[in-house]
Parts: C-alpha cells; structure tokens; sequence
C-alpha cells in the first residue's frame, strides 16, 4: 500500500473511530468473497481471506495453483455464486469460473 493510501487509512479511522478493512467481492458473488481480519492482525491492500462458505484459490493460466507471491488469476466456489450469464455460460455455482 502506498504511503498517500496509508495516510488516508489512518485519518479515516481516526476520524470514525474505528478501524477500516478490506475485501473483494462482486456481484456474481453477492456481495464478497474475502474480507480482511477485523479482530485479528491486519494487511492494508490486502484483499483478506476467504469468507465461510468460500472455496477460492489463485491459479495460473494452465490451471495450476500459484504459489505465494506469484500473480494468478483467483477463481471462487460458493453457494452464493450467480449460475451464470449469457457470456458465461460455462460457469456453474458447483464449479469455479474461468
């Protein structure tokens, strides 16, 4: 996380009182699929971890499990996953999404 965003994460929270997590989600997923540590330690820019009921995992362009630190593209099971779309039509809630 850039120093600007850190100094806005602090003024944020020191303003509301409280502290500011972070999460990703979209609308196929309704409404996230990870959320940062509210009790626990936090990583700002940090996406967090998958939420109950969440299967995700980031993989490469072949299929295979990135290891830590590699860039890959996440892929999600959960019963909140939309069935699918005209343009995705391939995507199931029993399977990840590609």
């Amino acid at each position: 996380m850039s120093l600007k965003l850190q100094s806005v994460l602090h003024r944020v929270e020191a303003v509301f009182g409280c502290p500011v997590t972070e999460g990703y989600g979209l609308s196929e997923t309704s409404p996230f699929v990870t959320f940062g540590s509210v009790d626990g330690t936090r990583k700002p820019g940090s996406i967090g971890t998958p939420i109950d009921g969440v299967e995700a995992r980031l993989i490469d362009e072949r299929g295979k499990e990135v290891t830590q630190g590699q860039v890959g593209e996440l892929v999600v099971r959960e019963p909140n996953v939309t069935p699918g779309s005209p343009r995705l039509s391939a995507c199931r809630p029993a399977s990840p999404c590609r």
